[in-house]
């Protein structure tokens, strides 16, 4: 029989075989250096002429979570990393996407007051490299927030301030990376005069963000080009791209990179222009690292965000490299990188068994035979290509990129006066929050609707519930926050305590009488409870059975990566809490 044209398309290839690929792919490369580089073949290569660490949408990001199972990045490790480069060779340090701001506001039911949001463009744009830096027009980063009319929500002055405060951090760690060129993002963008004394206070050369404008950078004996675009319309930034690639006083260069925050479009579009190398992505949609992805005569580059890792770019240049020569007369830069060779691998090894059982099905159903020979052919091409891959040689007469990304595991090296700057910072959030937001009361139930009461109320009734939770996670989360001086958070503390911001709940500082609505507890899963405590249980609970909604506030993929309601769920299901009291009765 013949088979449908839609049965003869390879359908997509298995996300979970290409990713764990990926994932094991990834792991190995954060154990490389930034000089030479061990490749799969046992060769060696070369040292190279320069490397290129790139960190994109880092969104003033301090440290990751520590939730989640395996939690990746901290920007102490990301500073140990890129001292470790910068001992090895000449480095170029190159940032891309949000710097110090990503947008997001702390805890599971806080939303932006959108009263207190300035407008874009309220205030003077920062400045691009070179530029004269000018005062800032609102409060400095990390003063206290300010109260009255300016900013009447509790909920946004929190976030202005502990935000500000952590920047200031971020700012003094990127001083250390010696960064040669920074585009800020978005969000950045928004808060026009925090980001200018930001950046000051970090030594960051901003381009980018007035303007598209360049700066030349001289590593080791070559000069590196880089020019931070500003347009969002790709006509616009290409011609903008190709202005600067013309004047005369950017002729001679080694390397032209070209810094965007428009996402995976923009940098094709601007990877196409004739005469640039690299593009460093910002403004990615993505968590992972992207491999390099040859466009044009150019490769794109990405390296994840919020610090998980960076990447690094071993850059190749021949000896006899001729910086004043036109585009036309410079080759295109090879990608000579090991994880693009791995990242096709795993691809097409998941093609490959895709095909290989769609084969098989389609023959035990008869289909067409010349219809599957053609498949079967194009099997035998793909199983050739994945024989042969391997990645090509460091060419001695050609400019040539090996792109590594360095993951940052929990055991990655920390470089120690940035871990104490992070765990002062954590004292000094702390302190300030406890005192600034002291008055900071939840907001009252409406007339005649439960307030929350704390677990312990419900201990008399159901003894033997409370017993087991008060030894389940659940029972001691706000202690996993004293212990590392994180309880007056805003980011950690609505996951660690009971009706965060919910009417008659708790807020930062105000957890209920005595303490009560310390923990997770009952009442987060099964609602308010005073109406059903003072009536003796005869008022029913709000909620019996939890849906997944109510879980999915905190345990979610950046809190709680490896979280499946219907699987958690059945442990919660025990004596006393969903089955008959042990030794008792339904």
């Amino acid at each position: 029989m013949p088979l449908p044209p839609s049965r003869l398309r390879v359908p997509a290839r298995p996300k979970t075989l290409v990713m764990g690929c990926l994932l094991l792919l990834v792991v190995g490369c954060g154990a490389r250096g930034c000089g030479r580089e061990e490749r799969p073949d046992g060769a060696e290569t070369p040292p190279p002429t320069l490397t290129l660490a790139i960190i994109t949408d880092l969104k003033g990001y301090l440290e990751p979570c520590g939730c989640t199972s395996r939690p990746l990045g901290g920007i102490d490790r990301l500073a140990a990393q890129v001292s470790a480069c910068r001992a090895q060779g000449p480095t170029l340090t190159l940032m891309a996407g949000d710097l110090f701001f990503s947008g997001q506001t702390h805890g599971p039911h806080v939303a932006p007051d959108p009263a207190e949001s300035a407008a874009p463009g309220r205030e003077p744009p920062p400045p691009d490299a070179g530029d004269a830096l000018p005062a800032p027009t609102t409060a400095a980063p990390g003063a206290a927030p300010s109260s009255g009319a300016s900013s009447p929500s509790f909920a946004a002055r929190a976030q202005e301030g502990q935000d500000a405060l952590s920047a200031e951090t971020v700012a003094d760690v990127l001083a250390r990376f010696e960064v040669g060129a920074a585009l800020p993002g978005p969000h950045d963008l928004a808060q026009l005069a925090a980001l200018t004394a930001l950046a000051q206070r970090a030594h960051l050369p901003l381009v980018g963000a007035r303007a598209t404008s360049a700066v030349r950078r001289r590593v080791g004996e070559h000069h590196v080009l880089v020019i931070g675009v500003a347009e969002e319309d790709p006509e616009a930034a290409e011609a903008s791209t190709r202005r600067l690639l013309d004047l005369p006083e950017n002729a001679s260069r080694s390397l032209v990179v070209v810094l965007t925050r428009g996402g995976r479009r923009s940098a094709r579009a601007l990877a196409r222009v004739s005469g640039v190398d690299v593009v460093v992505m910002g403004g990615a949609d993505v968590d992972e690292p992207i491999p390099p992805a040859e466009v044009g005569d150019a490769l794109v580059l990405h390296a994840s965000r919020q610090g998980q890792g960076l990447t690094l770019a071993r850059v190749y240049l021949p000896a006899a490299a001729n910086e004043g020569a036109s585009p036309s007369e410079r080759p295109s830069i090879v990608d000579v990188s090991p994880w693009s060779v791995e990242t096709r691998r795993a691809t097409l090894t998941a093609d490959v068994r895709e095909l290989e059982a769609n084969l098989a099905r389609w023959e035990a159903e008869g289909a067409d035979a010349a219809q599957v020979s053609r498949q079967r052919a194009r099997l035998v091409a793909m199983q050739a290509e994945l024989d042969g891959l391997a990645p090509p040689p460091v060419p001695s007469d050609r400019r040539a990129l090996a792109a590594t990304f360095v993951e940052l595991p929990p055991d990655a090296p920390r470089e120690a006066e940035v871990t104490a700057a992070m765990e002062a910072l954590a004292r000094r959030v702390n302190d300030h929050n406890r005192i600034a937001l002291a008055d900071w009361a939840p907001e009252p139930p409406a007339e005649g609707e439960p307030r929350f009461v704390g677990s312990a109320a419900c201990a008399s009734c159901h003894a033997q519930a409370f017993e087991w939770w008060r030894n389940h996670p659940h029972g001691r989360a706000y202690s996993t926050l004293e212990v590392r001086h994180k309880q007056y958070n805003l980011t950690c503390v609505g996951c660690h305590v009971t009706g965060y911001l919910q009417p008659g709940g708790s807020t930062v500082t105000q957890l209920g009488d005595d303490g009560a609505l310390r923990n997770v507890g009952c009442e987060n899963c099964h609602g308010p409870g005073s109406a059903h405590v003072a009536s003796d249980g005869t008022v029913a609970s709000a909620r019996t059975d939890v849906p997944e909604r109510i879980c999915v506030g905190c345990h979610n993929p950046e809190h709680s990566d490896h979280f499946m309601y219907d699987v958690y769920r059945r442990t919660l299901i025990v004596p006393g809490h969903g089955l008959p009291p042990a030794g008792g009765t339904p």
